[in-house]
C-alpha cells in the first residue's frame, strides 16, 4: 500500500510540475508574442476635408463622430499646431466623442497610446481655451480619465486597460461643459500587454499547489494506517 502510494504521489507531482511549467512558457510565449492591434485611420487622415479648415461629424469609414467633434486640417480656423503624424488631426468640444469598433484577439491587458494638445486662446475671448476634460472608454467601460490644457504642444499619453476578446468600441469623449474648450487627439494605437489575465494564472498556479497538499495529506493518512 505504501509503494502504491508512493506511486501515485510522483505521478501526481510530475503532472503538477508539468501543468507548471506549461504555464510558465506560455508567460514567455506570450511576453514574446505581443502584438498590436489594429486600428483603421489612426491619424485621421482619411477623411477629406478642405486645406486650412475644419468640420464638425464628417464623413468616416472608420470613425464615428458625435456632436461637437470632428477633424482640422493645420492652421485651421482654431488650430495653428502641425499634427504629430500626417497632415490632419482630430477634436472634441465639450460632450463631444468619437469611437471605433475595434477586433481584440483575445482577452487580456491592452496599452493605448495616443497624442493629445488643447486648444490656443484667442486673445480678448476668455471663454475659448483649452482645458478639456475627457475620458476613453473601451465597450462602455471607462478606464482613463484626463484633460487637456489650454496652448499644450501635441504630447504622448498612455494607458492601461483590461478587455475581452470580440470587438469592443473605444471610444473618446469631452466632459467639460462650462466653456468652450477644445482637444486635440492623434495618432491612437493599441498594443497587447499580456494574454493571459492574472486570475487565470493565479488559478493555475493555485490548484498546482492545492494538488500538492492534497496528495501529501493522503500519504501522510495513508502512512499512519498502515502502521
Amino acid at each position: 500500500t505504501i509503494l502504491f502510494m508512493i506511486i501515485v504521489m510522483a505521478w501526481f507531482i510530475k503532472k503538477m510540475i508539468k501543468k507548471i511549467a506549461t504555464l510558465f512558457l506560455l508567460t514567455i510565449f506570450v511576453s514574446a508574442t505581443n502584438a498590436a492591434v489594429i486600428v483603421n485611420d489612426a491619424s485621421f487622415e482619411n477623411i477629406n476635408i478642405d486645406p486650412n479648415s475644419f468640420q464638425y461629424n464628417p464623413v468616416s469609414p472608420d470613425w464615428t463622430f458625435i456632436d461637437e467633434a470632428g477633424v482640422i486640417d493645420p492652421f485651421a480656423a482654431f488650430s495653428s499646431l502641425e499634427a504629430p503624424d500626417g497632415e490632419q488631426f482630430s477634436f472634441i468640444q465639450r460632450g463631444g466623442s468619437f469611437f471605433q469598433d475595434i477586433f481584440f484577439p483575445v482577452a487580456g491587458e491592452y496599452t493605448i497610446s495616443y497624442f493629445e494638445a488643447g486648444r490656443i486662446p484667442i486673445p480678448g475671448l476668455t471663454h475659448i481655451q483649452g482645458n478639456l476634460g475627457y475620458e476613453i472608454s473601451v465597450g462602455g467601460d471607462v478606464f482613463h480619465t484626463d484633460s487637456t490644457f489650454t496652448s499644450q504642444s501635441f504630447s504622448l499619453v498612455e494607458a492601461n486597460f483590461f478587455t475581452t476578446a470580440g470587438t469592443h468600441s473605444i471610444t473618446f469623449k469631452g466632459v467639460t461643459f462650462s466653456s468652450d474648450d477644445t482637444g486635440y487627439f492623434d495618432a491612437i494605437s493599441i498594443n497587447e500587454v499580456s494574454s493571459i489575465p492574472a486570475p487565470a494564472a493565479i488559478w493555475l498556479f493555485g490548484s498546482g499547489l492545492i494538488g500538492l497538499i492534497g496528495v501529501r495529506k493522503k500519504s501522510s493518512i495513508a502512512s499512519t494506517l498502515s502502521a
